[in-house]
């Protein structure tokens, strides 16, 4: 059975997260499963910019929490007290001649009478106050299962991939980074950056892409490099942008939507690292030493873009003489 997290388990949570352990760990000590740490501190911490951190706040956890149950019961509500709006979707509802779904009636609602009240709002009511209509539902299920998807990245986008300059476009000089992903079965990932003129990578594993964590690795992994220039997508793990900018002092950009291929020389090494690790096998259990070998092999490999010299003796300028 669902239980909410009490004061006292905040409190602990708070304790606990401030030490920096990890989320199973915090989970183990008061009795609840990891998912739900993580889901409580995303939900109700708050982002803080100079630490490039989530803060989490019990007293200030509550009150997020007992407002977002308010704004919920208000939405419930909404059916409960409006007798004639109530009356009126039952009506549609029960038209055997016109079938309608809840979709169909929060739309028509919306533009023929200017009401809004959303799908969602409708089916909790039928199946949390009035069950007896869930049979003039399409689908007779006596459940309803909300489908949860992962949120579409909503945030201001950093300067245009076109707008970047001749010599990071040409690879005429070293300094031009590209960044992306690999996601595996398990909650970990791999984070690839990739240098655009030697084609040198670094390869590292975090925890999760969460915007705040990628954000971080980035800053540390590039704080002692020349950098000039870094290109990612529109990924939602890359939010926060203009910190990076203003911590590295280099400028982002960003390529168009679904265009992988705007930054091809890092999807081309992923395509070599999916080699070692195929698609869709766990990171979990990676080790560093194992993400250091593969590194190791895919740089020390003799290139023919490269005149057949290995990307670490390019990015190193030197001659490892392999023959």
């Amino acid at each position: 059975m669902h239980k909410q997290l009490s004061q006292k388990e905040r409190e602990l949570i708070a304790v606990y997260y401030k030490q920096w352990m990890k989320y199973t760990e915090i989970g183990r000590l008061i009795g609840r499963h990891h998912t739900t740490i993580l889901r409580e501190i995303n939900r109700n911490g708050k982002e803080d910019w100079s630490k490039l951190k989530i803060t989490y706040s019990c007293f200030e956890a509550s009150e997020t929490a007992k407002k977002r149950k308010i704004i919920t019961n208000k939405k419930r509500k909404k059916l409960k007290k409006n007798h004639r709006l109530n009356k009126l979707i039952y009506e549609k509802l029960s038209d055997e001649s016109k079938i309608r779904s809840p979709a169909g009636i929060s739309g028509r609602l919306k533009l023929d009478r200017k009401i809004k009240i959303s799908a969602t709002t409708i089916y909790s009511y039928i199946h949390d106050d009035k069950p007896e209509r869930a049979r003039y539902l399409r689908y007779k299920q006596w459940w309803y299962k909300s489908r949860w998807r992962k949120k579409i990245a909503r945030f201001k986008t950093s300067t245009s991939i076109h707008s970047r300059c001749k010599s990071a476009n040409q690879r005429r000089r070293y300094g031009d980074y590209e960044g992306d992903s690999i996601v595996g079965s398990g909650k970990c990932i791999l984070w690839v950056l990739h240098e655009r003129k030697s084609r040198y990578i670094k390869i590292s594993k975090l925890q999760n892409w969460g915007a705040s964590q990628t954000t971080y690795h980035i800053v540390e992994k590039l704080m002692n490099e020349k950098v000039k220039t870094l290109t990612v997508d529109r990924g939602s793990e890359f939010a926060y942008w203009e910190a990076i900018e203003k911590r590295l002092w280099i400028k982002v950009y960003m390529t168009d939507g679904y265009s992988a291929w705007q930054k091809w020389g890092v999807e081309k090494n992923n395509r070599e690292i999916r080699v070692y690790i195929p698609k869709w096998s766990s990171l979990d259990d990676l080790t560093e030493e194992q993400i250091k070998k593969i590194e190791t092999y895919i740089n020390s490999k003799p290139r023919k873009l490269l005149w057949y010299r290995t990307s670490w003796e390019v990015f190193h300028s030197t001659n490892l003489h392999l023959l």
